[in-house]
């Protein structure tokens, strides 16, 4: 036991050094890091980066990590909103995190690097590696979750007063596509893995959901069969219940309202379910409670052809411009779709994977080809313009060099029950 004399724990507190072996958690192997780190500096090569300053926190249902935890396996806690790990071209990786983080031993044992240090500001701490390093007009890559969000400006001031000659550049969108988009063998056999999970999770509602229970029960049957399947918490659960009598709620929710399930009711999920290494997959499904109305039997017709010529553009050398023009005879019938047709897994690097976030393509984006070994999110999700009502059906599939695989296998149709 070493005794750590900072002042970030309470008097008498120590760092115990300690065994990984003890804490059995499920991570990427080896091979799979070093994979991943070889591309990493062959990516700052390209981009001529000195270093690359990886944001993680706590948000978007823990998707926040995904980049930190993608690198070398950091997950902060819930109370971490901002964190860094600094990776050097040639040195070792640094991770920045908070006390609770970097010393308690079960949380450290995530970490797949020795450089691990405690500091109740992480970009504080992230200026100290980087001066380390000798750098004193470094070039430096910001990678953030998606282009939606940011380091804080209150890191950003001091980075650049620390280093007013600094080129700092923000490589999100580069990271995504040159890094992260193609996925190794085993990142596809461990999403396959979270795949089998969403798949329980859709057939616990069709098991166990009836007319008369409350709504949040939908919810209780989606947490019980992730759990008992091993996926990993928090993660995003998203369901809507209503009626098809009348004007529904066409959008998926976080929490449950206080309703009670009624025949003629339709249910929409959206499920994410994380395999313990941080594979994460989509899917999504459609229920009907009984009967429904030819209104809806229409929109579930259309919901089942968008989902099958999506998935038909989903080979080498199409692009995203295929997937509007496939889903454009949803909008000649006079209806739309409601969500984004295609997007990765882990949110899709929201704005970084120029797929179609909207009904509209935006027009300044390069088409995005697709290419052998991606993992993509079909969704679709049909409805009325006034989203007076509406259905939704995803899954997550891997392109091939022909057809594209599909990592979920529950059955693709409207659940009748």
């Amino acid at each position: 036991m070493a005794e750590r004399s900072e002042g970030y724990l309470p008097s008498g507190s120590v760092f115990r050094d300690h065994d990984r072996a003890q804490y059995a958690y499920l991570r990427a192997s080896d091979a799979e890091f070093a994979r991943r780190w070889a591309a990493m500096r062959g990516f700052m090569d390209n981009q001529g980066l000195d270093v690359l300053l990886i944001a993680g926190g706590t948000g978007t249902w823990d998707r926040n990590w995904t980049n930190t935890r993608w690198a070398v396996n950091h997950i902060g806690c819930q109370l971490t909103n901002a964190t860094y790990v600094v990776f050097p071209r040639e040195a070792e990786p640094t991770v920045l995190d908070f006390p609770l983080v970097a010393w308690l031993p079960a949380r450290r044992a995530r970490e797949i690097v020795e450089d691990v240090r405690a500091t109740p500001e992480p970009h504080v701490g992230a200026i100290q590696r980087i001066n380390e390093l000798g750098l004193s007009q470094p070039r430096i890559g910001i990678v953030e979750t998606d282009l939606n969000t940011s380091i804080p400006s209150k890191h950003m001031d001091a980075f650049r007063a620390e280093w007013p000659s600094a080129q700092f550049c923000s490589v999100t969108r580069e990271w995504w596509r040159k890094l992260r988009t193609l996925r190794s063998a085993e990142e596809i056999a461990n999403m396959e893995r979270a795949a089998m999970i969403g798949d329980a999770m859709s057939e616990a509602v069709e098991d166990e959901i009836r007319p008369g229970m409350p709504e949040q029960a939908i919810f209780g049957a989606l947490y019980a069969a992730m759990a008992r399947e091993g996926g990993e918490t928090p993660t995003m659960v998203l369901v809507a219940s209503g009626s098809t009598l009348v004007a529904c709620d066409t959008f998926q929710r976080e929490r449950h309202m206080q309703r009670v399930l009624t025949r003629g009711d339709a249910i929409i999920t959206e499920l994410s379910p994380r395999y313990p290494d941080g594979s994460e997959i989509q899917t999504g499904r459609a229920y009907i409670l009984g009967g429904t109305t030819p209104a809806y039997e229409k929109i579930a017709e259309l919901m089942l052809e968008l989902y099958a010529r999506v998935v038909e553009q989903l080979r080498p050398g199409k692009t995203d411009v295929d997937v509007l023009a496939a889903a454009q005879f949803v909008k000649d019938a006079g209806y739309t779709w409601l969500s984004p047709l295609v997007h990765g897994p882990e949110g899709g690097g929201t704005g970084a994977l120029p797929i179609i976030a909207s009904s509209v393509r935006q027009a300044e984006a390069e088409p995005f080809v697709f290419k052998p070994n991606m993992a993509m999110v079909v969704q679709a999700h049909v409805g009325l313009h006034d989203n007076s009502a509406g259905l939704f059906m995803a899954d997550t599939w891997v392109t091939t060099d022909g057809d594209p695989r599909p990592l979920n296998r529950y059955r693709r149709e409207l659940i009748r029950m």
